[in-house]
């Protein structure tokens, strides 16, 4: 379990793209990683708990946004580099790729901190 106090110290990244397939990307990315890491989704929300952090994505019509969450800044970089390549095979035939934004955690959405403290 993750404490708030701990929670404002770590690293946060986000990475979004504007897609009109954004529920199709964000499905396919849960499944595919669903069958190494535990991984919960719908069609507009996903979380994927990896070892080095914790990624939520979520879908609206026309974009899907990335929240990456990590102890440390280099595995932060881990989870950016694993979505962003993962999301770049995926959507090849649109040429997409996430544009990323970083910050501490403690600045991150109110759903993105408290899905951090409730793990």
């Amino acid at each position: 379990m993750t404490t708030k106090r701990e929670m404002e110290s770590m690293y946060y990244g986000t990475g979004s793209v504007e897609t009109e397939k954004a529920s199709r990307y964000l499905q396919q990315l849960c499944k595919h990683f669903g069958h190494k890491i535990p991984a919960e989704f719908d069609e507009w929300s996903g979380r994927l708990t990896f070892e080095p952090g914790l990624c939520l994505l979520r879908a609206t019509e026309g974009r899907l946004d990335v929240y990456c969450v990590a102890r440390e800044d280099e595995k932060l970089e881990i989870l950016r580099k694993v979505m962003g390549d993962h999301f770049e095979r995926f959507a090849w035939k649109d040429s997409l790729t996430f544009t990323w934004t970083e910050g501490l955690a403690g600045d991150a959405p109110e759903s993105v901190r408290a899905a951090v403290v409730e793990e």
